[in-house]
């Protein structure tokens, strides 16, 4: 029992940051959006504010 879960983890895991480092290399530039978009949210809420 505890196996097969032990398997289901690790190939979760495993996949889930294969997925994520791959966008990364292939799309360096999400990073910068990344921090235009969280700039973004902070002036539009402080203006609400």
């Amino acid at each position: 029992m505890s196996s097969l879960l032990a398997k289901v983890i690790e190939r979760g895991i495993f996949r889930v940051p294969a997925r994520r480092k791959r966008k990364v290399e292939d799309k360096p530039s999400d990073i910068p959006t990344l921090k235009d978009y969280t700039a973004r949210p902070r002036s539009i809420r402080s203006g609400y504010a």
